[in-house]
């Protein structure tokens, strides 16, 4: 896996979550991006990136499926929020993602 893209749909219009393993095709700097998509007004709302200390892919996997549920719960807004304090707040059953994260760029 080098990249993992969702297209997920809300009511207020679509988000991209992208997670990626290489940077540059090899330096190794997993991230996640998620973003408005379209030139909407909700579009030009800027997103934000997740950063791992892992290039494990199936942890990378995990966190990517984590992200797009959230979004598809209606979860942008708060997931937004979170990263531009420095923190997400992970469900119980994924709360071991959290040490993964070393910071979030929004």
């Amino acid at each position: 896996m080098d990249t993992l893209t969702d297209r997920v749909p809300t009511l207020k219009g679509d988000i991209i979550v992208t997670t990626k393993t290489r940077f540059l095709f090899f330096f190794n700097r997993p991230h996640t991006s998620i973003m408005p998509f379209g030139l909407t007004e909700f579009g030009r709302k800027l997103g934000f990136q997740v950063h791992y200390n892992t290039s494990d892919h199936d942890v990378l996997a995990e966190c990517h499926e984590f992200y797009v549920c959230c979004i598809a719960a209606g979860g942008f807004e708060a997931l937004m929020a979170g990263a531009k304090m420095g923190f997400v707040d992970f469900i119980d059953d994924k709360k071991h993602l959290a040490k993964y994260v070393i910071g979030f760029r929004a």
